[in-house]
């Protein structure tokens, strides 16, 4: 505190109230620069959505293969054109796929007789063919080993699957 005079009265204290000029120009760029980086991002969904169903396709990919194990049967995975995934599976040992497989609650979702996987507006499906899990969890597919399926949308990671041992697992380069 300072002891001035003001109006010939000896050491009348003044107060201070409020921010110097450096501190309101120092804030004002910081919320500028925040707003500029993180604004576009929050307001843009799609990469959430791609992100998000990165992470489904693998998990469902995951349950198919484990499915297959646990029920020793064949577990079928296929893309339908209108987009996403479709899971089946045999009903009964060395059969074909030709009954809906329920989602990991034992139940269907509504209005379906299958587990499906819907890829959300704008996000798309590439290099993903049949895929068919056996009862030892081997994936079998046409094409090299491993499959690469990639998620428009999300350049991080490729979803990739082991054909001898159904290894589901998401990286970069598979």
């Amino acid at each position: 505190m300072h002891n001035v005079f003001v109006s010939g009265v000896a050491n009348k204290q003044l107060s201070q109230h409020g921010f110097t000029l450096v501190e309101l120009i120092t804030v004002m760029v910081i919320v500028g620069i925040v707003s500029a980086i993180a604004l576009p991002r929050i307001l843009d969904r799609g990469s959430f959505d791609s992100r998000g169903y990165y992470d489904q396709v693998i998990s469902s990919l995951r349950y198919a293969q484990k499915t297959a194990i646990s029920q020793r049967r064949t577990v079928c995975v296929t893309f339908p054109i209108t987009g996403g995934m479709e899971l089946t599976t045999a009903s009964n040992f060395g059969g074909a796929c030709n009954t809906g497989l329920q989602n990991p609650t034992g139940t269907y979702p509504a209005g379906q007789t299958t587990y499906t996987v819907d890829a959300p507006n704008g996000v798309t499906l590439t290099g993903a063919v049949a895929i068919s899990f056996d009862a030892l969890g081997r994936a079998s597919f046409a094409g090299a080993s491993p499959l690469s399926i990639s998620v428009s949308g999300f350049a991080a990671g490729n979803v990739c699957i082991e054909a001898e041992t159904g290894y589901v697992y998401g990286r970069a380069v598979c």
